[in-house]
């Protein structure tokens, strides 16, 4: 009885996937491309690209080896990549967003809309002594850097940069290691 139940729920055809609900991917390996996930979106993978096309919600996208591009965000992100770049548009002005993007060995592209009312905190480690990483911003953002010691010997850079565009109605937060940040108005 226990068997057949099993089997008749295997045999079930799915359910389709309502506009308001979540897109959920998890892969040990390989690409993901996602269309449009008007309810947000899980993205994981542990070795490939992640792209998606457009967000209408909350999107957490990370991947352990490999690019992250969202050509349309109207939500939160939360986007972590160890060894690729992050390029993310996000469109809308609303408030209550957060956008992190963290990115060890690549960089970071952000394009927001010129009214896209933020605070913006970023910060480069330049990883090693004689890289020379930077940020370009179309936002104002005040720079400043200092040295720091490295627990293995020597001394590497760090840059920060911090600006508001407008009101700070949304968040912005930039990290990476080995990589350059730009940010770009529409």
């Amino acid at each position: 009885m226990r068997t057949a139940l099993m089997l008749a729920l295997l045999l079930m055809p799915a359910s389709p996937v309502s506009a308001a609900e979540e897109v959920v991917v998890n892969k040990l390996g390989g690409d993901i491309d996602v269309r449009d996930a008007p309810g947000g979106a899980t993205l994981r993978t542990l070795g490939g690209d992640i792209r998606l096309r457009s967000a209408g919600s909350e999107v957490f996208a990370k991947t352990m080896g490999g690019d992250i591009r969202i050509d349309s965000l109207a939500g939160s992100l939360r986007a972590r990549t160890l060894g690729g770049e992050i390029r993310v548009h996000a469109v809308g002005t609303g408030s209550g967003r957060e956008l992190y993007l963290h990115s060890i060995g690549g960089d970071v592209v952000l394009i927001v809309p010129r009214n896209f009312p933020a605070d913006f905190d970023i910060e480069i480690d330049e990883k090693r002594h004689g890289d020379h990483y930077g940020v370009d911003s179309d936002v104002p953002l005040e720079t400043s850097q200092w040295r720091t010691w490295s627990l293995f010997g020597g001394s590497r850079r760090i840059i920060s940069a911090r600006g508001t565009n407008g009101r700070a109605d949304n968040h912005v937060i930039v990290e990476t290691v080995g990589g350059n940040v730009r940010i770009r108005y529409e």
